[in-house]
């Protein structure tokens, strides 16, 4: 299948000198039917971007920390309902707070204890909103995920949970990686491992690269801040630029490549099954891909929602969001992105290295989906 929409818009960005390199892929029913590659892993060297290449995934670990999450359920160690302080006492009696002249202040206690289905919907009220964003601004740089996990119990909540949905960026999803770590007695880079990456083949993914994967790991670039090009930025050896080297977290972290990343793409459009194995149950996955919020709820709207780790399309919404309603899928902010379409049997896969320029909403993601959606649609066409 030639998407000549996708390569034009992908070559006049690499030409306007506003994007790196790009790969991307289309698969149908779990067969690769589009794979496109273009521009530069270091554009100083004049390296050439390869399907191989390894890429920061930035928030497209949160899809990674809700299915592991989702595996313990389905093995018996966990349940989503639980409250987080059954493996975390120091959850138990959170605050919410507002902003006071600049800063937070306690507003008193919160309605009910967050659960781990809280944070996974973003609706639990941690790292959230103007409060959360103080937080995260004034903390101490941790060495692990355990000792930030143990600060975040001191935080103020910026809603009581459940009560709204707020995208917490870098925080909530931290708690569902301790709680994966207690319920499965394992460090969680090796129950990720063990689980989910071997079985499917996922040679390239995780916390740490080592020299050979540095070598094929993408240079991060950003735009500049008039808009006229793009210029380096250096993210040494960690996973996201506010992390040490090897952080295990929840909400980022992760390195990976397309193929990987189409691996667990394709594990989620098969309903947790691809190639043979099985990683997560049909149960999980509809979990997974289900909307969970009420639509009266602060935050939502009539178009999309949240499942456990991801957006849920619920109503097309005409060019700008032409994806079929229930797909399912996230982004990530270093221009990764992917969907899974369940009526079309559709999987789709954008990665670049151009750094805060991602998410569901940006330009660059939004344009992927429609020019995939239209040349599917002129398919359709010309095989009618």
């Amino acid at each position: 299948m030639d998407m000549q929409a996708v390569k034009l818009h992908i070559d006049e960005r690499i030409e306007a000198g506003l994007l790196p390199g790009a790969v991307c892929g289309v698969f149908l029913d779990g067969r690769p039917v589009f794979t496109y590659v273009s521009g530069y892993a270091d554009v100083e060297r004049k390296i050439p971007l390869k399907e191989n290449a390894v890429f920061r995934l930035a928030s497209m670990t949160k899809p990674v920390t809700a299915a592991a999450a989702l595996l313990c359920e389905d093995r018996g160690l966990l349940h989503i309902e639980d409250k987080v302080s059954r493996y975390l006492p120091a959850f138990s009696h959170m605050k919410v707070g507002r902003m006071e002249n600049g800063r937070p202040i306690e507003a008193g206690e919160a309605s009910r204890e967050i659960t781990l289905y809280d944070v996974l919907t973003h609706s639990s009220g941690l790292g959230s909103g103007e409060v959360g964003a103080f937080q995260y601004g004034a903390r101490s740089l941790p060495d692990t995920l355990e000792e930030a996990v143990g600060a975040y119990a001191g935080w103020l909540l910026d809603f009581d949970p459940a009560s709204r949905q707020c995208y917490s960026a870098a925080v909530a999803f931290d708690l569902a990686v301790r709680i994966v770590e207690i319920a499965s007695g394992m460090p969680y880079a090796q129950f990720l491992e063990e689980n989910i990456f071997r079985p499917l083949g996922m040679r390239d993914t995780g916390y740490t690269v080592d020299d050979e994967r540095f070598a094929r790991t993408v240079k991060m670039y950003r735009l500049k801040d008039d808009g006229s090009g793009i210029q380096p930025r250096d993210f040494k050896r960690c996973g996201f630029p506010e992390f040490k080297e090897g952080y295990t977290g929840g909400s980022a972290g992760l390195f990976s490549t397309f193929c990987d990343y189409s691996l667990f793409a394709r594990m989620l459009a098969g309903e947790g099954e691809f190639g043979g194995v099985r990683i997560l149950s049909k149960a999980a996955v509809e979990k997974m891909r289900r909307p969970a919020l009420s639509h009266s709820m602060e935050g939502i709207d009539d178009f999309f929602n949240w499942g456990c780790g991801v957006r849920v399309r619920e109503k097309q919404c005409g060019d700008r969001q032409p994806l079929s309603d229930g797909s399912f899928g996230w982004s990530g902010a270093f221009s990764t992105h992917f969907w899974v379409d369940p009526k079309l049997k559709l999987t789709a896969v954008l990665m670049a290295n151009l750094n805060d320029a991602g998410g569901a909403d940006a330009a660059a993601s939004a344009q992927f989906e429609r020019d995939v959606m239209k040349e599917l649609d002129k398919q359709k066409i010309a095989l009618s």
